[in-house]
């Protein structure tokens, strides 16, 4: 199983500036999200009070239906591992639909849609950046 830079799903709570500097010059670039393309994914990145608070990430290559392929469970981990640090995160739903999460601390959700093949974690509050 290949290792991933766990720096390189990193995104909640970062600044603009953060990001760009980890994923390139945004694809799409509005007042409150950007759209980055790098190695083979898409990040969807939400800002508010100049942080990130909410990502959705991809891959951009699609499968045989034209959805993006699944992200793999090492994926997976390694997204929640980044944006979570060292809080436990606690799986509350795993059926053939969705698998979702939260920290221990309540602070984070995080959704993975089996059907979309595509990941999302937010802010339970919008306004808690720090």
């Amino acid at each position: 199983m290949k290792k991933i830079d766990i720096s390189f799903f990193k995104a909640i709570r970062e600044t603009p500036e953060y990001c760009q500097k980890n994923y390139g010059l945004p694809v799409v670039d509005g007042p409150f999200f950007k759209t980055y393309k790098k190695n083979g994914f898409l990040f969807f990145i939400d800002f508010f009070d100049n942080k990130a608070v909410a990502l959705t990430f991809r891959k951009i290559k699609i499968n045989k239906t034209g959805i993006s392929r699944k992200l793999s469970d090492n994926e997976i981990h390694t997204i929640l591992k980044a944006n979570g640090g060292e809080i436990n995160w606690i799986l509350f739903c795993d059926d053939r639909l969705k698998k979702i999460w939260y920290t221990s601390d309540k602070k984070l959700t995080a959704c993975y849609s089996k059907v979309i093949n595509t990941f999302f974690l937010d802010l339970h509050k919008k306004g808690s950046t720090s």
